[in-house]
């Protein structure tokens, strides 16, 4: 403009400058309900020699209010999310239909009135009845938690794609506002900053991410989780998530999968679930902080239930005088195959009979540590594992792990009361490993072992009297049966006792006696005995 004042420029810039201030005005205006829409603000200078200069146009943002904005998304979006799928659970456990403490009352009242009149076949029909509604309500609520199982892997796929769709849109927006700047030199591309703000913050909804400026000053924007890895790089490419398994499928772990340019390898990077935040990260707690653990205590509380009632049964003796057997039968276990260990090799498992108490809630990983010259295992070492796989620690926050178990042929018992072995004939090799999960899904597979009335043994199979000949007053108060097995025991499984099995206990001074067979053979003498409890184990010889 030259020196002389020029009214007609000055209007004209005027004009400019109110149309271009109505046109932010009525933009503002017209997207007040857009959703990402950022306020703008149109800026003018004046020129030296009178009139308006440049407008620049920029939006009106905060940029400490809007990552404080982000990060109380995450936190919303972890604590929504985590309260939503706990909430299900919670309802489930709390209805009275499924309480396992009503099912357990009512199964062992049924035992006690039936013990009370041990001939009334209805009373011992209740129990069977009982038995099976109980577990029935166990297998319901092991089969809702498998189902919100499958559910959870439907939507970690359904939100890792939408997380990578979010990514890659970060990175294509970088470049195109990159190329923007580059065109347009005196206003913002603000359509495309608030479209890349609106994915930064969905993002921020499903993980806990950090957000920086790149250090070209260029307008691109670095995002990278909390824990440090790179999301989106300032060159515009970018780093994608998948999920992926083990030995369980159905334990899914997440992965950063690099996507380097030129020659540099790629590479699959572990994620720290616990500390991803964001609905991602409160689907993981909720996995590994309450349905994993819901699964597996119901699991070990059905088993270890079971086996006591078959340890109880097989103590005793039925209505048919034959010794009683098993109530309930549990499920054979199998080994899951590590990503080490070729799919065709096999391990099955059971469950100790008698070993219920040992049951912890853990998943057991089994290394071979050692093979015959046939590749057939010959020792083992067993982990315990978390849920989630990662090892369970004892007190001096160790890994809890039992090296150099020996096999045997056929199963061999391992801790946690259950016992394995290898069905392959070879092939194995060391460093194979497998997975077992005891009780995870048992609560659904337990069954019913008889429906007879008269297979609940209530009855002693041992019986004491005092001899006829007896000139004191003393009498045997009680009498305890542990163990009825073929194998460790005097009973022959015929319903009746072994040949050189105790039958008398002869009395030969106050604090001395002998144990005899049923021949009149002496089996052991005992002299100075100061405590007349546990006869049998005092005598020594495995007379118990």
């Amino acid at each position: 403009m030259s020196g002389n004042v020029d009214l007609y420029s000055i209007a004209t810039s005027g004009v400019n400058a109110s149309s271009r201030l109505l046109a932010t005005a009525s933009n503002n205006i017209a997207n007040v309900n857009s959703e990402g829409y950022v306020r703008e603000r149109t800026s003018v200078t004046s020129e030296l020699y009178g009139g308006v200069g440049r407008a620049t146009t920029e939006r009106v943002i905060n940029q400490f209010a809007q990552n404080q904005l982000r990060r109380d998304t995450t936190l919303v979006g972890e604590w929504e999310t985590f309260s939503e799928k706990t909430s299900a659970i919670d309802n489930l456990l709390a209805n009275e239909a499924n309480s396992l403490s009503t099912g357990f009352s009512d199964f062992f009242a049924s035992v006690q009135t039936a013990a009370d009149d041990p001939t009334n076949l209805s009373s011992r029909q209740l129990v069977l009845a009982e038995g099976e509604a109980l577990l029935r309500r166990m297998s319901s609520l092991s089969d809702f938690m498998e189902a919100k199982e499958e559910e959870l892997n439907l939507e970690f796929n359904s939100m890792v794609s939408h997380a990578n769709s979010l990514i890659e849109s970060i990175g294509n927006l970088n470049k195109a506002i990159l190329v923007a700047k580059g065109n347009f030199k005196d206003s913002e591309p603000s359509a495309l900053l608030n479209e890349r703000d609106k994915a930064i913050n969905d993002l921020a909804e499903i993980m806990d991410i950090t957000v920086r400026e790149s250090k070209n000053a260029n307008g691109s924007l670095l995002i990278n989780l909390a824990s440090g890895e790179s999301l989106v790089l300032e060159d515009g490419s970018f780093n994608l998530f998948e999920l992926s398994e083990n030995a369980d499928f159905m334990q899914k772990q997440l992965e950063l999968a690099t996507n380097f340019s030129g020659s540099k390898p790629n590479t699959d990077i572990n994620i720290a679930e616990e500390d991803l935040g964001g609905a991602l990260g409160g689907l993981f707690r909720y996995r590994d902080e309450v349905l994993g653990p819901s699964q597996r205590d119901i699991g070990q509380m059905a088993v270890a239930f079971a086996d006591a009632v078959n340890s109880q049964n097989r103590l005793g003796m039925d209505m048919d005088f034959q010794l009683g057997g098993d109530i309930f039968t549990l499920p054979e276990l199998s080994g899951l195959p590590y990503s080490n260990t070729p799919p065709t090799l096999a391990l099955s498992g059971q469950f100790t009979p008698g070993k219920g108490n040992e049951l912890t809630d853990a998943d057991i990983r089994v290394s071979v540590t050692n093979v015959t010259g046939a590749g057939v295992p010959s020792e083992v070492s067993v982990e315990l594992l978390n849920g989630d796989g990662t090892p369970k620690l004892d007190e001096n926050n160790q890994p809890v792990v039992f090296s150099n178990i020996t096999l045997n042929a056929g199963y061999t018992e391992i801790p946690g009361g259950i016992e394995i072995e290898f069905q392959s004939a070879g092939g194995y090799s060391v460093g194979n490993q497998f997975l077992v999960q005891p009780v995870k899904y048992s609560a659904s597979d337990i069954t019913m072992a008889t429906t007879r009335p008269e297979d609940l043994a209530f009855a002693s199979p041992v019986r004491s009297d005092a001899g006829s000949n007896n000139l004191g007053d003393a009498t045997v108060v009680n009498t305890q049966v542990y163990d009825t097995d073929v194998t460790t025991s005097f009973f022959d499984g015929a319903g009746g006792l072994d040949a050189g099995a105790p039958a008398q206990i002869r009395f030969t001074a106050a604090d001395s006696y002998e144990v005899l067979d049923s021949s009149g053979t002496v089996l052991s003498t005992v002299t100075g005995a100061t405590d007349l409890n546990n006869l049998l184990a005092q005598a020594g010889g495995g007379l118990d």
